[in-house]
């Protein structure tokens, strides 16, 4: 999945608490987004995130060199990453105005099939517009969750000290049994917490 810590632009920011809404948050809030075909993922860039392999590398205690992953149909993911801006973009950014525009070719009927049109596009999770019922199945999983103890979770940070914010290649965090399941979902979004280590 792809992980995105959001109000949290670093490594070392995961330590820090967040203030917002009249109060501050000690809890790390990490919504994962599970790799699906044609999936359109946007969030803040200049939010912290991650895609961890295997999934559920943050809970293994120990990890020894590079996890082999074949064949390369399975295991492999293309990624395409690019700035949109909800308002009028940054100054100083040029814009390619010589760069056809898909489906602007003569012999082209609409394009190729590969994008869907925007009206087909459906919005599974927004950060800004929560909805209620969900934030009650957020409170009534995380009572269910606080029965068994928590579990250590060590997120790899990539990157040189600076980019990290942080001395160490690791932060450690504590997380329940949700987080490894939010990890492993195939398609629901998920919003979890993860909690900071004394």
């Amino acid at each position: 999945p792809t992980c995105v810590f959001p109000s949290r632009s670093s490594g070392g920011a995961l330590l820090k608490p967040v203030s917002g809404d009249n109060h501050v948050s000690l809890g790390v809030e990490l919504i994962t987004v599970p790799a699906k075909n044609g999936r359109l993922l946007r969030f803040e860039g200049s939010a912290l995130h991650a895609v961890p392999r295997p999934a559920d590398i943050w809970f293994l205690s120990f990890v020894k060199g590079a996890a082999k992953y074949t064949p390369e149909e399975e295991w492999g993911r293309s990624v395409i990453l690019f700035n949109t801006w909800t308002k009028i973009p940054p100054r100083r950014v040029p814009l390619d105005e010589k760069s056809p525009s898909i489906g602007s070719s003569d012999d082209d009927e609409g394009g190729d099939g590969t994008v869907n049109d925007f009206l087909s596009w459906s919005e599974t999770f927004s950060y800004d517009q929560r909805v209620s019922s969900e934030e009650e199945e957020c409170t009534a999983a995380k009572a269910k969750d606080e029965t068994e103890p928590p579990k250590k979770v060590k997120v790899w940070l990539l990157g040189n000290e600076r980019r990290r914010g942080y001395p160490m290649r690791t932060v450690k965090l504590s997380g329940s049994e949700l987080v490894r399941e939010a990890l492993h979902q195939t398609h629901q979004v998920s919003r979890v917490q993860l909690g900071v280590v004394e």
